[in-house]
């Protein structure tokens, strides 16, 4: 996939207002929660979520921000404009594939770099440590990448980050809490962690302030992070901006703190916790793709088969048991691409995650590339989770 300057420009500016917004509205609902308290933003889809953090609030973010290394993934709508599919701010899976594969792609189609004046991307890894480094108030701190382990899907990519940027890859078992401050186990002794890159979700993160048969976090954290002693990327309770029944109300929110119109549309996308978007739904059912708040599973639907009669009823029973925990997007509502297999020309759908830095100015950084994720023809889905 190659973005051209006309197509990427208003990417970068769709995207850094989305990131803009977003940071204001975690700070807002983590203090004064003003945008709850206008006709703006209902509450429940904020202070319902399973992902909003009460132990966050007034918890001071790093750096005075909560958003400084995210993901957004963007696909082609059927008028043929990009438009928003989901949220990754909290959590921006992928970069480390997009880098291999722009070095893959270098090797196998030379003559396309040649040719082609292409933005690098090599020095990524390197302006993350850069920003990381700057959120201590310490010369020389001590960097972490905190990792579920092995049994993470994508423990690979948390070892090639680590890797590249230099800095130890741990996991909670690791680090320990003593006299107010995070310590990392050596072999030489105890070494005083400044900064932790966190790849694991908040309610895993300490035991002792979310879910307390937690074996991934560190017991204490949350106190050293209010003491000052740590600071954790990206801030505690930002998980709250990827749930899916937020993406409707992006408009909202841009308007609400930039007073500004959104640069980029969001797929068509109903929270089922709204009881009009949720009675409209259900009177068609078989015409919409089902998910859940975060994550990658299907309930029904994105497949293009007109579910059965037993599975429509399965899922209408399992959506009005929780309907706030669910959203609809209508059937095939962002566009095919045509690809190339074997020779043969397909129709697969496609996405790309763009991933951005907040630099220590406040603006935003995009990085000049993409993960681009494609169906198969087993699958209709680009994630890797569902098969592609």
């Amino acid at each position: 996939q190659i973005f051209t300057p006309q197509e990427w420009e208003p990417l970068v500016a769709g995207i850094k207002q989305r990131l803009r917004a977003f940071e204001m509205f975690l700070q807002d609902v983590y203090s004064k929660k003003r945008i709850l308290r206008s006709e703006d933003m209902p509450i429940q889809p904020v202070l319902g979520s399973t992902f909003f953090r009460h132990a966050a609030a007034n918890l001071p973010p790093p750096g005075g921000a909560y958003l400084h290394l995210s993901g957004i993934s963007i696909c082609r709508l059927p008028g043929g404009e990009f438009g928003v599919k989901h949220h990754y701010f909290s959590n921006a899976s992928g970069m480390s594939y997009m880098i291999q594969n722009r070095r893959a792609l270098a090797r196998v189609i030379p003559q396309s770099f040649q040719e082609t004046s292409i933005h690098s991307i090599a020095d990524a890894s390197t302006d993350i440590l850069e920003v990381l480094r700057s959120l201590s108030g310490v010369a020389e701190p001590t960097v972490v990448l905190l990792s579920p382990g092995p049994g993470s899907p994508v423990y690979s990519e948390h070892s090639f980050l680590a890797r590249r940027m230099g800095i130890p890859l741990v996991q909670g078992g690791d680090l320990l809490v003593l006299n107010d401050a995070v310590y990392l186990k050596t072999v030489s002794g105890l070494e005083k962690v400044e900064i932790i890159y966190s790849r694991v979700s908040d309610q895993w993160l300490d035991p002792m302030a979310f879910r307390r048969d937690s074996m991934l976090g560190v017991p204490g954290l949350v106190h050293c992070i209010r003491k000052g002693t740590v600071a954790v990327v990206n801030g505690i309770g930002s998980q709250l901006a990827d749930d899916r029944s937020l993406l409707p109300l992006s408009g909202n929110v841009i308007r609400h703190y930039l007073g500004e119109r959104p640069l980029l549309k969001s797929l068509p996308t109903y929270w089922l916790g709204d009881i009009d978007q949720r009675e409209m739904v259900l009177a068609d059912l078989g015409n919409y793709t089902i998910r859940p708040l975060y994550g990658e599973r299907i309930v029904m639907g994105g497949d293009g088969m007109r579910p059965s009669p037993e599975k429509l009823a399965e899922v209408r029973a399992e959506i009005l048991e929780n309907a706030s925990h669910f959203v609809a997007q209508p059937q095939a509502c962002d566009a095919e691409a045509v690809c190339f297999q074997d020779g043969k020309r397909a129709m697969r759908r496609q996405d790309h995650i763009l991933f951005a830095l907040r630099l220590a100015n406040g603006d935003y950084e995009v990085f000049p590339g993409a993960l681009t994720r494609v169906s198969t023809h087993e699958t209709p889905y680009t994630s890797s989770e569902l098969g592609g």
